[in-house]
């Protein structure tokens, strides 16, 4: 989250979602 660019696996999982995208 402090990135943004790089979600690591445990905050794409607590997020649901990439930080990647917008959507």
């Amino acid at each position: 989250k402090l990135r943004g660019a790089f979600p690591t696996p445990a905050e794409r999982a607590s997020n649901s979602a990439p930080q990647l995208s917008p959507a």
